[in-house]
């Protein structure tokens, strides 16, 4: 969702305005975007605060994909 940092896509132009400077100066884009907007995701743990069993799981998934731990069926 982008938030905090998106609510500067719903602020009506003179609130706009007011940021204008700190936009240009750090050249950011006339709106915020999702991660999944701007690079292929693979996974989505929504929410904000996310559930944390769910990003545990997604995370769990990612090592052993990666070899970074081994896989629950591994012998040894």
């Amino acid at each position: 969702m982008g938030l905090p940092s998106a609510q500067r896509n719903t602020f009506d132009p003179a609130r706009l305005a007011e940021i204008q400077h700190m936009l240009d100066r750090f050249a950011y884009l006339p709106k915020v975007l999702k991660v999944a907007d701007v690079v292929k995701v693979d996974v989505v743990v929504p929410g904000c605060p996310m559930d944390e069993k769910m990003f545990l799981r997604v995370l769990d998934g990612a090592l052993k994909q990666f070899e970074i731990i081994p896989p629950d069926n591994a012998s040894g």
